[in-house]
Protein backbone atom coordinates (compact mmCIF):
# COMPACT_ATOMS: atom_id res chain seq x y z
CA UNK A 1 0.00 0.00 0.00
CA UNK A 2 1.40 3.40 -1.01
CA UNK A 3 0.73 5.99 1.69
CA UNK A 4 0.96 9.75 1.46
CA UNK A 5 4.13 9.63 3.55
CA UNK A 6 5.79 7.00 1.34
CA UNK A 7 4.78 8.93 -1.79
CA UNK A 8 6.43 12.04 -0.36
CA UNK A 9 9.57 10.02 0.38
CA UNK A 10 9.64 8.62 -3.15
CA UNK A 11 9.16 12.09 -4.62
CA UNK A 12 12.03 13.38 -2.48
CA UNK A 13 14.32 10.54 -3.64
CA UNK A 14 13.37 11.19 -7.27
CA UNK A 15 14.10 14.90 -6.80
CA UNK A 16 17.62 14.16 -5.54
CA UNK A 17 18.27 11.67 -8.35
CA UNK A 18 17.21 14.18 -11.01
CA UNK A 19 19.29 16.91 -9.31
CA UNK A 20 22.40 14.73 -9.37
CA UNK A 21 21.91 13.90 -13.04
CA UNK A 22 21.54 17.58 -13.94
CA UNK A 23 24.62 18.51 -11.90
CA UNK A 24 26.52 15.73 -13.68
CA UNK A 25 25.63 17.14 -17.10
CA UNK A 26 26.52 20.64 -15.88
CA UNK A 27 29.96 19.35 -14.84
CA UNK A 28 30.53 17.78 -18.26
CA UNK A 29 29.52 20.97 -20.05
CA UNK A 30 31.66 23.18 -17.82
CA UNK A 31 34.69 20.87 -18.16
CA UNK A 32 34.29 20.72 -21.95
CA UNK A 33 34.12 24.52 -22.25
CA UNK A 34 37.25 24.97 -20.10
CA UNK A 35 39.16 22.30 -22.05
CA UNK A 36 38.19 23.92 -25.37
CA UNK A 37 39.83 27.17 -24.27
CA UNK A 38 43.29 25.71 -23.81
CA UNK A 39 43.41 23.11 -26.59
CA UNK A 40 45.21 20.69 -24.28
CA UNK A 41 44.20 17.20 -23.11
CA UNK A 42 42.99 18.39 -19.69
CA UNK A 43 39.40 17.27 -20.21
CA UNK A 44 40.08 13.88 -18.61
CA UNK A 45 41.63 15.52 -15.54
CA UNK A 46 38.69 17.88 -15.21
CA UNK A 47 36.29 14.94 -15.41
CA UNK A 48 38.28 13.18 -12.67
CA UNK A 49 38.05 16.30 -10.50
CA UNK A 50 34.30 16.42 -11.07
CA UNK A 51 33.88 12.77 -10.09
CA UNK A 52 35.88 13.24 -6.88
CA UNK A 53 34.08 16.47 -5.95
CA UNK A 54 30.57 15.19 -6.59
CA UNK A 55 31.34 11.76 -5.16
CA UNK A 56 32.52 13.27 -1.91
CA UNK A 57 29.37 15.38 -1.54
CA UNK A 58 27.14 12.34 -2.14
CA UNK A 59 29.00 9.88 0.09
CA UNK A 60 30.59 12.19 2.70
CA UNK A 61 28.32 10.90 5.46
CA UNK A 62 29.85 7.44 5.02
CA UNK A 63 33.40 8.53 4.22
CA UNK A 64 33.95 10.72 7.30
CA UNK A 65 37.60 10.91 8.37
CA UNK A 66 38.58 7.44 7.26
CA UNK A 67 41.38 8.48 4.88
CA UNK A 68 44.17 11.04 4.78
CA UNK A 69 43.48 14.27 2.99
CA UNK A 70 39.71 14.16 3.56
CA UNK A 71 39.70 17.78 4.80
CA UNK A 72 41.43 18.96 1.62
CA UNK A 73 39.02 16.98 -0.55
CA UNK A 74 36.06 18.42 1.39
CA UNK A 75 37.37 21.94 0.76
CA UNK A 76 38.14 21.36 -2.93
CA UNK A 77 34.81 19.61 -3.45
CA UNK A 78 32.84 22.51 -1.97
CA UNK A 79 34.81 25.16 -3.85
CA UNK A 80 34.41 23.26 -7.11
CA UNK A 81 30.63 23.20 -6.73
CA UNK A 82 30.63 26.95 -6.01
CA UNK A 83 32.79 27.52 -9.09
CA UNK A 84 30.50 25.28 -11.15
CA UNK A 85 27.45 27.33 -10.11
CA UNK A 86 29.00 30.57 -11.33
CA UNK A 87 30.70 29.11 -14.39
CA UNK A 88 27.48 27.62 -15.77
CA UNK A 89 25.62 30.87 -15.00
CA UNK A 90 28.32 32.94 -16.70
CA UNK A 91 28.36 30.64 -19.75
CA UNK A 92 24.61 31.07 -20.18
CA UNK A 93 25.05 34.85 -20.15
CA UNK A 94 28.02 35.00 -22.52
CA UNK A 95 26.45 32.50 -24.93
CA UNK A 96 23.40 34.76 -25.09
CA UNK A 97 25.66 37.78 -25.68
CA UNK A 98 27.47 35.89 -28.44
CA UNK A 99 24.25 35.90 -30.48
CA UNK A 100 24.54 39.69 -30.78
CA UNK A 101 28.29 40.32 -30.46
CA UNK A 102 29.49 37.29 -32.46
CA UNK A 103 32.45 37.02 -30.14
CA UNK A 104 33.48 34.12 -27.88
CA UNK A 105 33.84 35.44 -24.32
CA UNK A 106 34.34 32.04 -22.65
CA UNK A 107 37.61 33.16 -21.06
CA UNK A 108 35.77 35.96 -19.27
CA UNK A 109 33.29 33.45 -17.86
CA UNK A 110 36.19 31.39 -16.52
CA UNK A 111 37.98 34.39 -14.96
CA UNK A 112 34.76 35.67 -13.40
CA UNK A 113 33.91 32.27 -11.92
CA UNK A 114 37.36 31.79 -10.40
CA UNK A 115 37.43 35.34 -9.02
CA UNK A 116 34.00 35.22 -7.35
CA UNK A 117 34.71 31.80 -5.86
CA UNK A 118 37.96 33.09 -4.34
CA UNK A 119 36.12 36.13 -2.99
CA UNK A 120 33.43 33.91 -1.46
CA UNK A 121 36.03 31.73 0.23
CA UNK A 122 37.86 34.72 1.71
CA UNK A 123 34.60 36.30 2.85
CA UNK A 124 33.61 33.04 4.57
CA UNK A 125 36.39 33.68 7.12
CA UNK A 126 34.73 36.86 8.41
CA UNK A 127 32.11 36.90 11.16
CA UNK A 128 29.84 39.91 11.64
CA UNK A 129 27.97 40.89 14.79
CA UNK A 130 24.33 41.80 14.18
CA UNK A 131 22.45 43.78 16.83
CA UNK A 132 18.67 43.64 17.33
CA UNK A 133 16.63 45.33 20.05
CA UNK A 134 13.35 44.12 21.50
CA UNK A 135 11.33 46.36 23.81
CA UNK A 136 9.02 44.70 26.30
CA UNK A 137 6.65 45.63 29.13
CA UNK A 138 7.72 42.49 30.96
CA UNK A 139 10.99 44.07 32.08
CA UNK A 140 11.30 47.27 34.17
CA UNK A 141 12.36 50.57 32.60
CA UNK A 142 16.13 50.79 32.42
CA UNK A 143 16.59 47.02 32.51
CA UNK A 144 18.58 45.58 29.61
CA UNK A 145 19.03 41.85 29.13
CA UNK A 146 21.52 40.69 26.49
CA UNK A 147 21.19 37.37 24.67
CA UNK A 148 23.82 36.26 22.15
CA UNK A 149 22.63 33.74 19.55
CA UNK A 150 24.86 31.34 17.66
CA UNK A 151 23.39 29.11 14.99
CA UNK A 152 24.49 26.63 12.31
CA UNK A 153 28.13 26.37 13.32
CA UNK A 154 28.45 23.17 11.23
CA UNK A 155 31.63 22.01 12.94
CA UNK A 156 33.10 19.32 10.74
CA UNK A 157 35.46 18.77 7.86
CA UNK A 158 36.19 22.46 7.26
CA UNK A 159 35.00 24.48 10.26
CA UNK A 160 37.39 23.49 13.03
CA UNK A 161 38.83 24.50 16.40
CA UNK A 162 40.49 27.66 15.07
CA UNK A 163 37.22 28.97 13.67
CA UNK A 164 35.39 28.21 16.91
CA UNK A 165 38.14 30.01 18.86
CA UNK A 166 37.43 33.21 16.90
CA UNK A 167 33.68 32.78 17.49
CA UNK A 168 34.17 32.38 21.24
CA UNK A 169 36.40 35.47 21.47
CA UNK A 170 33.84 37.60 19.61
CA UNK A 171 30.96 36.33 21.74
CA UNK A 172 32.72 36.99 25.05
CA UNK A 173 33.58 40.53 23.92
CA UNK A 174 29.82 41.22 23.75
CA UNK A 175 29.39 40.47 27.50
CA UNK A 176 26.10 38.56 27.16
CA UNK A 177 23.80 37.64 30.05
CA UNK A 178 22.92 34.41 28.23
CA UNK A 179 24.22 32.50 25.19
CA UNK A 180 21.98 30.28 23.06
CA UNK A 181 22.80 27.95 20.14
CA UNK A 182 19.85 27.30 17.84
CA UNK A 183 20.91 24.02 16.26
CA UNK A 184 23.32 22.46 13.75
CA UNK A 185 26.38 22.60 15.96
CA UNK A 186 27.78 19.79 13.80
CA UNK A 187 27.91 19.32 10.05
CA UNK A 188 26.86 15.65 9.98
CA UNK A 189 24.71 13.46 12.19
CA UNK A 190 27.23 10.64 12.74
CA UNK A 191 29.32 11.76 15.73
CA UNK A 192 31.61 8.75 15.47
CA UNK A 193 33.21 10.60 12.58
CA UNK A 194 33.87 13.59 14.85
CA UNK A 195 35.96 12.09 17.61
CA UNK A 196 38.95 14.17 16.49
CA UNK A 197 36.90 17.36 17.00
CA UNK A 198 36.73 16.84 20.75
CA UNK A 199 39.42 19.55 21.37
CA UNK A 200 36.54 21.91 20.58
CA UNK A 201 35.35 21.17 24.13
CA UNK A 202 38.12 23.38 25.49
CA UNK A 203 37.06 26.25 23.22
CA UNK A 204 33.32 26.10 23.91
CA UNK A 205 33.97 25.89 27.64
CA UNK A 206 35.41 29.39 27.38
CA UNK A 207 32.00 30.89 26.51
CA UNK A 208 31.09 33.23 29.36
CA UNK A 209 27.55 34.24 30.37
CA UNK A 210 26.17 34.61 33.94
CA UNK A 211 22.91 32.79 33.10
CA UNK A 212 24.62 30.02 31.13
CA UNK A 213 24.92 28.56 27.62
CA UNK A 214 21.95 26.64 26.16
CA UNK A 215 21.55 24.61 22.96
CA UNK A 216 18.98 22.71 20.92
CA UNK A 217 19.43 20.17 18.10
CA UNK A 218 19.24 20.98 14.41
CA UNK A 219 18.63 18.62 11.51
CA UNK A 220 22.38 18.00 11.07
CA UNK A 221 23.03 17.19 14.71
CA UNK A 222 22.94 13.69 16.23
CA UNK A 223 19.81 12.45 17.99
CA UNK A 224 19.16 14.46 21.14
CA UNK A 225 19.21 11.28 23.29
CA UNK A 226 22.55 10.10 21.85
CA UNK A 227 25.09 9.40 24.61
CA UNK A 228 27.85 11.00 22.52
CA UNK A 229 25.75 14.12 21.97
CA UNK A 230 24.95 14.39 25.68
CA UNK A 231 28.63 13.89 26.57
CA UNK A 232 29.63 16.61 24.12
CA UNK A 233 27.26 19.13 25.70
CA UNK A 234 28.33 18.19 29.23
CA UNK A 235 32.04 18.55 28.47
CA UNK A 236 31.37 21.87 26.71
CA UNK A 237 29.38 23.24 29.69
CA UNK A 238 26.31 23.64 27.49
CA UNK A 239 22.81 22.96 28.82
CA UNK A 240 20.64 20.70 26.63
CA UNK A 241 17.31 22.53 26.26
CA UNK A 242 15.58 20.18 23.80
CA UNK A 243 11.92 19.91 24.87
CA UNK A 244 12.72 21.74 28.07
CA UNK A 245 12.23 25.12 29.69
CA UNK A 246 14.39 27.24 31.95
CA UNK A 247 13.24 30.17 34.07
CA UNK A 248 15.91 32.68 34.99
CA UNK A 249 15.61 35.75 37.15
CA UNK A 250 14.64 37.80 34.08
CA UNK A 251 13.23 35.56 31.30
CA UNK A 252 11.60 32.25 30.40
CA UNK A 253 13.63 30.19 27.93
CA UNK A 254 12.08 27.28 26.01
CA UNK A 255 13.96 24.92 23.70
CA UNK A 256 12.30 22.89 20.95
CA UNK A 257 13.58 19.81 19.17
CA UNK A 258 14.15 20.20 15.43
CA UNK A 259 10.98 20.06 13.36
CA UNK A 260 12.71 18.18 10.50
CA UNK A 261 14.13 15.45 12.73
CA UNK A 262 11.23 15.28 15.20
CA UNK A 263 7.96 16.10 13.40
CA UNK A 264 5.94 14.56 16.27
CA UNK A 265 7.58 16.71 18.96
CA UNK A 266 5.77 18.20 21.95
CA UNK A 267 3.38 21.05 21.25
CA UNK A 268 4.65 24.44 22.34
CA UNK A 269 1.63 24.95 24.57
CA UNK A 270 2.76 22.06 26.79
CA UNK A 271 6.27 23.45 27.06
CA UNK A 272 4.92 26.89 28.03
CA UNK A 273 2.75 25.46 30.82
CA UNK A 274 5.34 26.13 33.55
CA UNK A 275 6.31 29.61 32.36
CA UNK A 276 6.16 32.74 34.49
CA UNK A 277 4.02 34.96 32.25
CA UNK A 278 5.23 38.07 34.04
CA UNK A 279 8.59 37.55 32.32
CA UNK A 280 9.43 37.53 28.59
CA UNK A 281 8.98 34.12 26.93
CA UNK A 282 11.88 33.35 24.58
CA UNK A 283 11.70 30.30 22.26
CA UNK A 284 14.69 28.53 20.69
CA UNK A 285 13.72 26.90 17.38
CA UNK A 286 16.04 25.67 14.64
CA UNK A 287 13.62 25.83 11.70
CA UNK A 288 11.65 29.05 11.03
CA UNK A 289 8.65 26.83 10.28
CA UNK A 290 8.08 26.88 14.05
CA UNK A 291 7.48 30.62 14.09
CA UNK A 292 3.77 30.26 13.29
CA UNK A 293 3.16 28.13 16.38
CA UNK A 294 5.08 30.61 18.55
CA UNK A 295 2.85 33.38 17.22
CA UNK A 296 -0.30 31.38 17.93
CA UNK A 297 0.84 30.86 21.55
CA UNK A 298 1.75 34.55 21.94
CA UNK A 299 5.41 34.00 22.76
CA UNK A 300 7.36 37.24 23.07
CA UNK A 301 10.48 36.28 21.11
CA UNK A 302 11.56 33.31 18.97
CA UNK A 303 15.13 32.76 17.74
CA UNK A 304 15.78 30.55 14.68
CA UNK A 305 18.47 29.58 12.17
CA UNK A 306 18.56 26.85 9.51
CA UNK A 307 18.14 28.96 6.35
CA UNK A 308 21.69 30.40 6.17
CA UNK A 309 19.94 33.21 4.26
CA UNK A 310 20.75 31.04 1.23
CA UNK A 311 24.51 31.27 1.99
CA UNK A 312 25.57 32.33 -1.50
CA UNK A 313 24.00 33.95 -4.57
CA UNK A 314 21.75 32.95 -6.35
CA UNK A 315 20.48 30.58 -3.63
CA UNK A 316 19.78 33.64 -1.49
CA UNK A 317 16.78 34.36 -3.73
CA UNK A 318 15.65 30.73 -3.86
CA UNK A 319 15.69 30.61 -0.05
CA UNK A 320 13.72 33.84 0.22
CA UNK A 321 11.13 32.45 -2.18
CA UNK A 322 10.92 29.10 -0.34
CA UNK A 323 10.51 30.47 3.20
CA UNK A 324 8.91 33.83 2.44
CA UNK A 325 10.34 37.26 3.17
CA UNK A 326 9.14 37.22 6.81
CA UNK A 327 10.71 33.87 7.67
CA UNK A 328 13.93 33.43 5.73
CA UNK A 329 16.07 36.04 7.51
CA UNK A 330 16.07 38.96 9.94
CA UNK A 331 13.75 40.46 12.53
CA UNK A 332 9.99 40.57 12.07
CA UNK A 333 7.07 41.23 14.42
CA UNK A 334 3.68 39.64 13.82
CA UNK A 335 0.74 39.03 16.16
CA UNK A 336 2.79 40.47 19.01
CA UNK A 337 5.61 37.93 18.56
CA UNK A 338 9.08 39.03 17.50
CA UNK A 339 10.95 36.50 15.35
CA UNK A 340 14.66 36.63 14.55
CA UNK A 341 16.18 34.29 11.94
CA UNK A 342 19.98 34.15 11.84
CA UNK A 343 22.01 33.64 8.65
CA UNK A 344 24.20 31.27 10.68
CA UNK A 345 27.57 31.58 12.38
CA UNK A 346 29.16 29.00 10.07
CA UNK A 347 28.44 27.61 6.62
CA UNK A 348 27.22 24.30 5.23
CA UNK A 349 29.21 22.10 2.79
CA UNK A 350 30.04 24.83 0.25
CA UNK A 351 32.76 26.91 2.01
CA UNK A 352 31.81 30.30 0.55
CA UNK A 353 29.69 33.28 1.53
CA UNK A 354 28.50 35.57 -1.27
CA UNK A 355 25.79 38.18 -0.70
CA UNK A 356 25.47 36.89 2.91
CA UNK A 357 27.59 36.92 6.07
CA UNK A 358 28.51 34.57 8.87
CA UNK A 359 27.00 36.25 11.89
CA UNK A 360 26.77 36.35 15.66
CA UNK A 361 23.43 37.81 16.74
CA UNK A 362 23.11 39.98 19.84
CA UNK A 363 19.58 40.66 21.09
CA UNK A 364 19.01 43.44 23.62
CA UNK A 365 15.78 43.08 25.58
CA UNK A 366 14.92 46.56 26.82
CA UNK A 367 12.42 47.09 29.61
CA UNK A 368 9.44 49.47 29.34
CA UNK A 369 7.46 48.62 32.50
CA UNK A 370 7.11 51.39 35.07
CA UNK A 371 6.94 49.73 38.49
Amino acid sequence: MVTKKSTHFLNKRMYFKISRILIGFACLYSDWRIASLFHTPIFVWLILLSIIALGYQVYAEHIGNYFMGYRLIALVSGLYLAFLTYHISALIVIDFMDIFLHKDLSILALIFSIAITIYGRVHAHTIKTILYTYKTNKLPVGKQYNIVQLSDLHIGEIIDTNYIHHVVCQVNALHPDMIVITGDIFNRTNMRQRKHFYPIFSELRQLQAPDGVFAICGNHDPAMDSSLWQAFLEKSNIVDLNNRSYISKDINLIGRTGLVSYPTRKHLKRLMHSCDYQKPIVILEHDPAGILQAQSQHADLILCGHTHKGQFFPFTYFTRYWYGKDYYYGKHIKNGTCSIVSAGTGYFEIPVRIHTDNEIVKIQLQGLRKD
